[in-house]
């Protein structure tokens, strides 16, 4: 893929030290700022100190921080031939090396290896936010610090994700697209249930209020709780959204299961987020994204939710399907305003075992 150039001025710094690779390339237009060109999301050889302000596409407005990082966005503007903004995803240590500790790490973490991965001055915080990776034996720990307390929305323990290859993913999508040239809002029908394949921002149907595509399907569950209490549980963190149950006539909402997610793809800590609505007797269906960790400046890759999500199910004892059923939801390659979106279309089926 091609690489961004044309970088100079506040990022000349960044791009200088290693070289690099382009993981995802996207059209990019934000209606907020009028901004329009390409996305790239690069990743470096060796994670490296970046420090800055950066843009929260979430916000429409800038962030200072100090990042241990191996990954960020890169934006380049077609009007002004340039990068206009960068935006850096918080590296794993790779338990050797983080930013160095002006401050001395809280006493919490005494006894425990442990590193240094960033410093934020976010708006409403009220104070510098710390993130450090905390290590006992092979389980990462990330905590978040507002001077001496811990942060609940910024700590917790990573789950681990595999070094899936990144060629099966683009071969998913460009088969959808090859085999299935129709993509979009539309109705489904999964088990006999009428629904949407995507869900909402609020309990209106149009295109212009989509959210996320329906990326899964849950069958044999009793309750939503037990399908959450097998990822990251009840989230107190995320937005409600609302999915039409047509075959009802009903809407149902949800926050999601939400917690952190650590990809090698990138050496990055993301949140991974998943929203599940009832859509039958013993149905469940699902949307999946990622979301820029700490800020949540953006959310999206679908795609790699998806294959994430999958692997814990998996790995926690669950019957999965991977590639069940295609729904016509594609999405990509754009990153429009805060959402990178990338999807293939094929929902997962998970089942418990009988």
């Amino acid at each position: 893929m091609q690489k961004p150039w044309a970088i100079h001025g506040e990022y000349a710094q960044i791009f200088v030290r290693q070289d690099y690779h382009v993981v995802f390339t996207h059209d990019w237009f934000n209606r907020s700022t009028g901004n329009y060109g390409c996305a790239y999301l690069v990743r470096f050889e060796e994670p490296s100190e970046v420090e800055g302000s950066f843009w929260d596409f979430l916000h429409n407005r800038s962030y200072k921080a100090r990042v241990w990082t191996s990954s960020l966005h890169v934006f380049y503007d077609a009007k002004k031939e340039r990068v206009v903004l960068v935006d850096p995803i918080v590296s794993g240590s790779l338990k050797n090396e983080g930013l160095a500790d002006n401050d001395g790490a809280p006493i919490d973490l005494d006894g425990k290896e442990h590193f240094l991965l960033g410093e934020f001055w976010l708006a409403g915080l009220g104070g510098k936010l710390r993130i450090y990776e905390a290590w006992e034996g092979k389980q990462a720990t990330i905590v978040g610090y507002l001077g001496s307390r811990v942060e609940p929305r910024f700590s917790g323990k990573a789950f681990n994700a595999s070094v899936f290859n990144l060629r099966s993913l683009w071969a998913e999508y460009f088969f959808s697209r090859l085999v299935y040239p129709l993509s979009g809002l539309a109705e489904v029908s999964i088990d006999s249930s009428i629904t949407y394949n995507y869900d909402f921002q609020s309990e209106y149907v149009s295109a212009r209020n989509i959210d996320w595509p329906v990326s899964f399907i849950f069958k044999g569950f009793r309750t939503i709780g037990e399908v959450k209490n097998y990822f990251f549980g009840e989230t107190p963190l995320g937005n409600e959204m609302k999915m039409l149950v047509k075959t009802s006539a009903s809407w149902t909402g949800d926050r999601g299961t939400k917690g952190l997610i650590y990809l090698p793809l990138i050496n990055g800590y993301l949140y991974g987020h998943m929203r599940l609505y009832r859509i039958g007797e013993d149905l469940v269906a699902g949307t999946s994204h990622l979301d820029q960790f700490p800020v949540e400046s953006w959310s999206g890759y679908s795609i790699l939710a998806r294959k994430i999500f999958v692997e814990m199910a998996s790995g926690r004892g669950l019957n999965v399907k991977e590639r069940f059923s295609y729904l016509y939801n594609r999405e990509g390659p754009i990153f429009e305003d805060n959402h990178p979106r990338l999807h293939s279309g094929y929902a997962s089926l998970i089942r418990k075992h009988s």
